[in-house]
């Protein structure tokens, strides 16, 4: 589904990404582990063509995105999901406006066929007759459901976790992981996660890759993960430096 080939990022003299290589297969759930200023966002950013990389390739089933123009790249994120740290929810508008802000952005569907749509996405994360609400009014976790629900509710190929669980007690983050994996059964979507919460990415991940000093340092599964001799991934595991 995607393929990352020699990926180089810089932002003036601070390198971020330094070569890094990675696959996500089709309908995988794969979690992009790393301490927190490592680069991940700045991943899943180039990934959906938000940022430009310096040097390489990122092939969408198996086309090139890094040369594409503006319309080409807006053609291509209709295609992908994203769930924000902060659930970037906007304050002055509905939970159900909010939800289906991208269907009226995207346009080719009524207000009832919209409402329809927004409706389902809120019952999938369970918050179903929540429509009239204001994001004041939800919890941490709510904000959380409310902006995955606005991913789901545009049909994607494939969703984009950027910290699913940051900022959750540890109850709310199991449900949050619970419902991605939920999800991701359901929609039979590709799901790429980057995080450094060891538990989430033990919970959701089919193979987990480490993100370390610009480059992938480990791939493999959660379980392969807990058996590697890697130190540098068992400091990470394990908390250690």
């Amino acid at each position: 589904m995607i393929e990352i080939s020699g990926l180089y990022k810089n932002f003036g003299e601070k390198r971020v990404l330094e070569g890094v290589d990675l696959r996500v297969e089709r309908g995988e759930s794969l979690v992009i582990l790393g301490p927190s200023g490592c680069g991940k966002t700045v991943l899943l950013k180039l990934i959906i063509g938000l940022l430009r990389p310096d040097q390489g390739r990122i092939l969408i089933e198996g086309k090139d995105i890094t040369g594409l123009s503006s319309k080409g790249l807006y053609s291509l994120r209709r295609r992908f999901g994203m769930v924000f740290q902060g659930a970037a929810l906007f304050d002055s508008m509905t939970v159900g406006e909010n939800v289906g802000l991208g269907l009226r952005e995207r346009g080719g569907l009524n207000r009832s066929e919209i409402e329809q749509k927004v409706t389902q996405a809120l019952e999938l994360v369970g918050m179903k007759g929540m429509e009239g609400l204001k994001p004041p009014e939800l919890s941490g976790g709510m904000k959380k459901r409310v902006g995955l629900a606005r991913a789901i509710a545009m049909d994607p190929d494939v969703i984009l976790y950027d910290e699913p669980t940051t900022g959750l007690d540890p109850q709310m983050a199991e449900s949050i992981n619970e419902l991605i994996i939920g999800l991701k059964r359901y929609l039979s979507v590709t799901s790429v996660a980057v995080t450094h919460d060891m538990g989430c990415a033990k919970r959701i991940a089919d193979r987990i890759a480490l993100l370390h000093q610009g480059k992938i340092a480990f791939e493999g599964s959660p379980e392969e993960m807990e058996g590697t001799e890697n130190s540098l991934v068992q400091g990470f595991v394990r908390g250690r430096r």
